[in-house]
C-alpha cells in the first residue's frame, strides 16, 4: 500500500505506543485514575480493605504525585461500594484493559475465592483472553 515499514523498535514504548500513558484515551491523568480505580475495586474484591491493601493504594497514590484533589479521589473511592463497572469504565483500549487487570492484581495477593472470583470476572469483563490474563498474572507476581 506504499507504506514504508517503520524500523523496528527496541527500548521502552515509542512516545506514539498505544501504551505510552499520553496517548491512551483520556490521556495520562484518566489512565492513573483508572488504575487507581481498578487497585481500590482489587483490594475491595474480598470484601474489605485490609491495611497492606491499603498501604499498596497509598505507595502507589505516592508514586503519582497527585494533587490534593486527585487525593480526595481516592478517599472517595475507598468509600464507594465494590462495582467492577467503575473499572470497565475506565478500558478504553486493549493495552488500558491490560493495565486496569495488573492494577487490581497489585492491590492484592489473590488467595480467596472471593478474589479469584472478581479477577477472572473482570478478565472476562475488560474482554482480556486468558492466555493475557495468565501472562499478566505471572508478570506480576515475580514482581517484573
Amino acid at each position: 500500500s506504499g507504506q514504508a515499514a517503520a524500523p523496528a523498535q527496541i527500548a521502552p514504548p515509542p512516545a506514539d505506543s498505544a501504551f505510552a500513558p499520553q496517548n491512551a484515551p483520556g490521556g495520562a491523568e484518566g489512565v492513573a485514575r483508572g488504575i487507581l480505580v481498578a487497585m481500590i475495586q482489587g483490594a475491595k474484591a474480598d470484601g474489605h480493605v485490609d491495611a497492606e491493601e491499603q498501604r499498596r493504594i497509598f505507595a502507589h497514590v505516592e508514586t503519582l504525585g497527585l494533587d490534593p484533589e486527585a487525593k480526595a479521589f481516592v478517599m472517595d473511592e475507598l468509600a464507594a461500594p465494590l462495582d467492577m463497572a467503575r473499572v470497565t469504565a475506565h478500558a478504553r483500549s486493549p493495552e488500558v484493559a491490560a493495565e486496569l487487570y495488573a492494577a487490581s492484581l497489585l492491590a492484592m495477593d489473590p488467595d480467596t475465592p472471593e478474589e479469584r472470583r472478581y479477577l477472572d470476572r473482570l478478565a472476562g469483563a475488560l474482554r482480556i483472553e486468558d492466555g493475557l490474563q495468565r501472562e499478566i498474572e505471572a508478570t506480576v507476581e515475580s514482581g517484573v
